[in-house]
């Protein structure tokens, strides 16, 4: 996109829309660079030049990690089954096993649902049964033997794979199900011409584990005036006001999160990391 010029106010108009907001945006898009408010490093698993060249390399540098979770790879072969993963699995009933799985996780960590919402479940059909070569929905299964373990939906194009909502099965959570998962992805990927998988920006330790590098991504948001921009805008800075007056109290935010955990947890949630 390196030279392409285009107006983000017209962009909005010509979709219909007030306010655009993003928190993952290619930060290299100039056009949009007025309306970023932060940055952030969003971590690249790069298998342009082949998985094992990939795998030697985190190999090489991960203290060991890396190591570890290929050894409970093998434990779980021999207790479970065989590890297999497919890249692309079309199974209306997989899926909704994978969304069960997420929404039992978000409940455990104490966050919002995102499958709680219809709007969620109906972009990622429709995603999902989209079969462009530029972008479509993909949906990953990590067996073991012949029971899913792992599981990933996300999007892809023909060279790239973007992660977005990776799970696991919670009783395999021993064998560290979900790294497996994504070095299973990025070798079967490697294999199908994808040269990157995108993992988003996080500072989460399997990110750092497994990356090979970062890209910037910006956060922001762009608003066309109007009464719903006006209305929008009072929401985020009432938000941010509260968000910054929280985090700037330890103690504040130490009794809220309690409080807001306990709330989720009436829901039948309990906490844990994602593995």
């Amino acid at each position: 996109m390196t030279g392409l010029r285009w107006d983000p106010m017209a962009l909005l108009a010509g979709c219909d829309l007030s306010v655009w907001e993003f928190d993952h945006l290619a930060a290299d898009q100039r056009p949009f660079a007025p309306h970023h408010r932060s940055c952030a490093s969003s971590p690249v698993v790069d298998v342009s030049h082949g998985y094992s060249t990939y795998l030697s390399e985190r190999l090489q540098s991960t203290n060991g990690s890396v190591a570890s979770a290929l050894r409970k790879g093998r434990k779980l072969e021999r207790e479970v089954g065989r590890l297999r993963l497919v890249l692309d699995v079309h199974d209306a009933r997989l899926l909704a096993t994978l969304r069960a799985w997420k929404s039992a996780q978000y409940r455990r960590m104490g966050w919002m649902d995102r499958f709680a919402h219809p709007e969620t479940a109906g972009i990622i059909d429709t995603l999902v049964q989209a079969r462009s070569q530029e972008c479509s929905g993909t949906v990953s299964v990590l067996y073991a033997g012949d029971t899913p373990v792992a599981g990933h939906i996300g999007l892809r194009s023909t060279s790239v794979l973007c992660s977005w909502f990776p799970t696991y099965e919670v009783a395999f959570a021993a064998y560290s199900p979900g790294l497996l998962m994504l070095l299973g992805m990025a070798e079967s990927a490697a294999c199908h011409g994808i040269h990157r998988l995108d993992l988003g920006k996080g500072d989460e330790g399997y990110k750092r584990m497994l990356q090979s590098w970062d890209d910037p991504v910006a956060v922001g948001w762009v608003e066309r005036p109007s009464v719903r921009a006006s209305f929008r805008q009072a929401q985020r800075e009432g938000s941010s006001r509260l968000h910054d007056f929280v985090a700037g109290r330890p103690r504040v935010h130490r009794v809220a999160h309690r409080a807001y955990v306990r709330w989720q947890r009436l829901n039948g949630g309990t906490g844990d990391r994602w593995r």
